[in-house]
């Protein structure tokens, strides 16, 4: 059987095994793990400012969501307002339209009345003139 007995160079390969480790520890492993750490602190401190961000715009969303359906409510109700008030005075207008146009409808009525009056009795004084002119041309002599 083979017998493999320690001598001074697998002493020599432990110490140096352990500076070895101890040297990738001082300057590979502790920098190479603080860079992750530091690396891992900015990363939820990022995503930490972005959820508050996110929370801030959504709020500001909200808000002027709201602002504008505020502003849309109160325009419509100007709107209805407006349409209302133009209807009142498109119907006084109207109503004033009419009230002048029966005022002038009667006052021509009137006019016409008294024309057709003065007409009438101008003509009946002048159908008997025409009636005696007329009897004088039929008879030849003079009627009185």
């Amino acid at each position: 059987m083979l017998q493999i007995l320690p001598d001074l160079t697998l002493v020599i390969q432990i110490v140096l095994f352990l500076v070895f480790i101890w040297a990738m520890n001082a300057l590979l492993f502790r920098p190479t793990l603080r860079v992750i750490e530091d690396r891992q602190e900015r990363i939820e401190g990022s995503r930490k400012r972005a959820g508050e961000l996110q929370a801030r715009i959504e709020e500001t969303v909200a808000k002027h969501t709201a602002r504008v359906r505020d502003a849309r409510m109160n325009g419509e109700r100007e709107r209805a307002r407006l349409v209302q008030e133009a209807t009142a005075e498109e119907e006084h207008i109207a109503n004033e339209g009419r009230e002048r146009a029966a005022r002038s409808t009667a006052e021509i009525r009137e006019a016409i009345a008294r024309d057709a009056g003065a007409a009438r009795g101008e003509l009946e004084g002048r159908a008997r003139e025409f009636a005696a002119l007329i009897a004088e041309r039929v008879l030849g002599r003079r009627v009185a």
